[in-house]
């Protein structure tokens, strides 16, 4: 059985003008993929509603999957607006997975139609209603972790809560009253492959034989110390003069009869066996061959990104044309160009031609990737992912990583070079960090990197 607990059709959860049509178009493609690799169900959460309900309720009607909501509801008659759970059979184990949602998803959208149910007032009645029809309820999450782990405390009926966006790591399971919870990454850079021994007692713990081993060690420990204390004459009269010392041999006293206890119940299988798991998380590695349907969607979705920038880009420009433009158009923005750098500081600009900033531009070329504006941004000089659509209509001279982005903008220092000075100081790590991010540079490390580029 494969899941996602939501996130899936964008990576924030509100789209940046401008950016509409390829972030769907990139949305699209991950859709049918995963209809291809065969996903059962997908929860909702913020950034699957960033293009608004009614976009989210067109591709759920165009998905081979569910996707799962039981408190995203109608404004008027409070019925969920998504399918709230599914029952999946998996050899002879009934798995119930449900979807909530965080209350934070409807940012984005402005008809009022929706609304999002506190988890109080639907998970509890809904659970209890699914625990007869099924041997294990799955919990697919949007939820902050804090409200998580609530669930698990109050409802230890849901055995395993999958958490959506909850950070950039992979949790190993934690377990929280009769609950586990989980995440992978962000980014699919890894999948979680959860493997269970589910038993009829619903609850989790090590296997008899681990249990009965992990009692006979404590009982050996207790009774090491029992004999440590009865050498120094415990529970003779004269300790009496000792009461903190007599209170700790009864306890350990009582803990040995607990284990004897705990042991005779379990070499006699009066203990109810308990559940175990085993979990991975594979990294998606850039060396396993891709599914060749994957692979040709992925190549068209990009394409299709491409294709939209070039005609952003060309209603730019006849805009441009046909509005009246200053003398030196030019002259409104504050960033001169690496030419207008180099012509005072020929030396620095020489060596920076050497770098891989210089050639940032080439490498989307190369990809046919210049006009995705999801990758621009770090790819010139002197936009921010705001402001990306700028990007498609930039002189030669900033389409690479160039000096003022280090720097900052020097068309005030170029105009009076000392009056105005730009930062001659390595860029602080906030600087680099936007663009190297684990997601796109796993290897770069900022003490290290920054040398090496200055």
């Amino acid at each position: 059985m494969t899941v996602d607990s939501g996130g899936l059709l964008f990576d924030q959860p509100t789209l940046l003008a401008g950016r509409e049509g390829q972030a769907k178009a990139s949305a699209a493609a991950i859709v049918k993929a995963y209809g291809l690799m065969g996903y059962d169900a997908v929860g909702i959460s913020a950034n699957d509603l960033a293009a608004g309900l009614a976009y989210l309720k067109k591709v759920s009607q165009q998905s081979r999957f569910p996707w799962l909501s039981a408190n995203l509801v109608n404004t008027t008659d409070r019925k969920p607006l998504f399918t709230p759970f599914i029952i999946r059979k998996i050899g002879q184990i009934r798995i119930g997975i449900i979807g909530i949602t965080g209350s934070a998803a409807l940012a984005a959208d402005t008809t009022g139609e929706a609304t999002i149910l506190p988890w109080q007032q639907v998970l509890p009645d809904l659970a209890e209603s699914l625990t007869s029809r099924c041997d294990l309820l799955l919990l697919l999450s949007s939820l902050p972790d804090e409200a998580n782990r609530r669930i698990a405390e109050s409802l230890s009926g849901i055995h395993i809560i999958l958490q959506a966006g909850s950070g950039s790591a992979n949790m190993m399971p934690e377990q929280v009253g009769n609950t586990l919870l989980t995440h992978t990454g962000r980014q699919g850079k890894y999948i979680g492959r959860l493997q269970l021994d589910w038993k009829p007692s619903k609850r989790w713990g090590k296997d008899q034989a681990r249990l009965l081993l992990d009692a006979q060690r404590k009982l050996d420990q207790v009774n090491w110390q029992l004999k440590r204390l009865q050498r120094k004459g415990l529970p003779a009269a004269d300790s009496q003069d000792n009461p903190k010392l007599l209170t700790y041999y009864h306890q350990l006293s009582d803990t040995r009869d607990l284990l004897l206890a705990q042991i005779s119940a379990l070499q006699q299988g009066h203990e109810a066996p308990r559940s175990t798991y085993q979990v991975e998380f594979p990294a998606i590695e850039a060396s396993i061959p891709n599914l060749e349907a994957v692979e040709a969607m992925v190549r068209e979705a990009k394409a299709e990104i491409n294709r939209l920038g070039k005609e952003a880009r060309l209603r730019m420009q006849t805009t441009a044309r046909a509005t009246p433009q200053p003398a030196d158009a030019t002259a409104a923005s504050p960033y001169l160009g690496w030419r207008k750098c180099g012509g005072c500081h020929p030396s620095q600009a020489a060596g920076w031609r050497k770098s891989r900033h210089a050639g940032s531009y080439q490498t989307l070329v190369k990809k046919e990737q210049q006009f995705n504006l999801n990758c621009l941004p770090c790819h010139v000089t002197g936009i921010d992912a705001a402001n990306a659509p700028e990007a498609l209509t930039l002189p030669d001279d900033r389409r690479q990583v160039g000096c003022e982005s280090c720097h900052g903008p020097g068309r005030l220092h170029g105009a009076a070079p000392t009056a105005s000075r730009p930062t001659v100081s390595l860029p602080p790590a906030t600087t680099c960090l936007g663009c190297h991010t684990p997601e796109h540079d796993d290897d770069f490390d900022f003490a290290r990197d920054q040398l090496l580029v200055h």
